[in-house]
């Protein structure tokens, strides 16, 4: 019961609706950011590359946002990931399935073979 009080906790911190936001945001970003590519051939020029192609300007683009925007995006994300499952877990606790919510993740974290730690970061 207490997985479910944990998933609901999600539903009632409005997480998923949240996540549908935040993600949404996060591929308009990734548009955007594309969009002053599209027709900029210094842009493929660069790469060895002079006649206007979207695959490959498709490719080099999500190659380089992948190792330069995303990284702090991903970190972000990451941390507001953390954030939801805390959250959904204080309300597992709150509605009385504290000790129910150690097992489980224990169990968890040992079948999945997880270190367990608080890293100070």
């Amino acid at each position: 019961m207490a997985i479910f009080a944990h998933e609901i906790g999600h539903y009632k911190s409005s997480h998923v609706a949240k996540n549908f936001v935040i993600n949404t945001i996060y591929v308009v970003l990734f548009a955007l950011l594309m969009i002053p590519l599209m027709h900029h051939e210094p842009f493929l020029a660069a790469f060895g590359f002079y006649h206007e192609n979207y695959f490959i300007l498709l490719f080099l683009y999500v190659h380089l946002y992948y190792y330069t925007v995303d990284i702090p995006l991903r970190i972000l994300l990451n941390a507001i990931s953390r954030k939801f499952e805390i959250e959904a877990d204080t309300y597992s606790v709150n509605v009385g399935y504290g000790e129910a919510q150690i097992r489980a993740l224990v169990r968890n974290f040992a079948q999945n073979m997880e270190i367990v730690f608080a890293s100070s970061l």
